[in-house]
């Protein structure tokens, strides 16, 4: 059955060329479109058991907050420059699809709701005496305009520190006087919490409530800004993790990539952003580039060896040619059983051009043989696939069935490596007892190449 099979491509070819040629051409191009719909996965999730308990209890905390690593947003220059550029990016990073919030400033109300309470009362009263027992320490901060600094220093400070303590008895009790509840309104100079109904007897003017304020914060926790030497942070919570495709990671990252450098000439400012997935945007990057390199070096090294073993620079070209159709099926048919590729699926690609070429060379060299002698590339052809052809199928099938044992794996990256890896095998065999003999048919139809191959 084997044989006789054998047998007929040589005549289904030599009869139906012109239709052969075009079944190829129409296959190759269906496959390169249907491979155009793999994406490439960057997760490490496709490297251990499904059923593990990290990988569970990872897939756990994306669903319910959506990403598990950060952006930073680095900003470089003077201190003025890089603080209005934060303020520039803040609201128009806040409105991108790819972010779901971004601080570029301590968050002070988390810290008086939150932080307050973690702090016992002995440690807040030596804090006050501090503070109380230094009233030039507002010296050290610039937290005015020009406009305010005719504020009376003592007064400000026992203002600051009065407000201060309120706050902290609020929290204590469970609440939390809201500065933003109210717009600045002092007919009747006062500024009362909506929720308590409690009022703060602090300030005698608008002005002097946004002066307090800004005093009490600036004691409690030092630069609003996250800034130091000439350099400022901000810090992104991104709206996508490292599950998502390497399409939508590039998307997501070269969109908050561009947001950030969009003004920073105007603003004088050097900006960047780093993290884990600006990272993995890199990395990915580099072993594109270095898959395509790596393979391309693999196609030019062969085809040179082959050029210097056959003395021929045509017949190689045709080993290559089905070595390059090869990996296009082989992509187009793996995506019908799966719709990801990671690194290890990606790498496999050099792997199979050395395991194809092994049986292009088998067909290769059994054809130059028979028809130096035959000088009839029919029957060379027949012999060829006689005598090399079993012995080809054979090869490919034992091998390819020990990559399709890795599809019992718990493993999702080993069963897509063992799924690409043994369909490639048994690509690669097919294409060498078919589009191989359809390319040698059409190159020694023509007498110079011929004559010239035979010299």
């Amino acid at each position: 059955m084997r044989k006789r099979l054998l047998k007929i491509i040589p005549s289904i070819i030599y009869q139906n060329q012109k239709v052969s040629i075009l079944f190829f051409s129409f296959l190759t191009l269906f496959l390169i479109y249907r491979s155009t719909s793999l994406n490439i996965k960057t997760g490490i999730e496709t490297f251990l058991p499904e059923k593990n308990k990290r990988v569970v209890k990872y897939k756990e905390i994306l669903e319910s907050f959506k990403t598990e690593s950060n952006i930073i947003v680095l900003l470089e220059g003077g201190e003025y420059d890089v603080k209005s550029y934060a303020d520039y990016l803040h609201p128009i990073l806040s409105e991108s699809y790819s972010v779901n919030s971004v601080l570029h400033k301590s968050p002070n109300d988390f810290m008086y709701k939150h932080g307050l309470k973690l702090l016992p009362y002995t440690l807040v009263d030596s804090f006050l005496n501090v503070i109380e027992s230094n009233p030039y320490i507002l010296n050290k901060f610039d937290l005015f305009s020009d406009d305010d600094k005719n504020v009376d220093q003592d007064e400000l400070l026992k203002r600051a520190v009065d407000f201060f303590k309120i706050q902290y008895d609020y929290v204590i009790k469970d609440n939390f006087f809201d500065r933003n509840v109210n717009e600045c309104n002092f007919s009747q100079e006062q500024m009362c919490n909506l929720t308590s109904g409690r009022c703060l007897w602090l300030y005698d003017s608008c002005i002097e409530s946004d002066i307090v304020s800004k005093t009490a914060d600036m004691l409690l926790f030092g630069e609003n800004y996250f800034y130091s030497d000439n350099l400022a942070l901000m810090i992104i919570e991104p709206s996508f993790n490292s599950l998502v495709t390497l399409g939508e990671l590039r998307g997501h990252i070269n969109s908050i990539d561009s947001i950030v450098n969009s003004k920073a000439k105007e603003f004088n400012v050097d900006a960047g952003i780093t993290g884990s997935l600006v990272y993995a945007r890199d990395e990915w990057a580099v072993i594109e580039k270095e898959t395509y390199f790596l393979l391309s070096i693999t196609l030019v090294g062969i085809y040179i060896l082959l050029s210097l073993a056959f003395k021929s620079y045509s017949a190689p070209l045709m080993s290559m040619i089905t070595i390059v159709v090869g990996l296009c099926w082989t992509l187009g048919i793996y995506s019908f059983f799966g719709s990801n590729l990671t690194i290890t699926t990606i790498m496999m690609s050099v792997v199979l051009v050395g395991l194809g070429i092994d049986y292009c060379i088998h067909i290769l060299s059994g054809f130059i043989e028979s028809f130096r002698k035959k000088n009839d590339s029919f029957k060379s052809l027949l012999f060829t696939l006689d005598r090399f052809g079993p012995g080809v199928v054979a090869g490919s099938l034992t091998t390819s069935f020990a990559f399709f044992a890795m599809i019992f794996s718990s493993n999702q990256g080993i069963r897509d490596l063992g799924k690409i890896a043994g369909i490639g095998i048994l690509v690669m065999m097919v294409l060498s007892i078919t589009l191989l003999p359809l390319l040698l048919k059409i190159f020694f139809n023509d007498k110079r190449s011929r004559s010239t191959f035979l010299k």
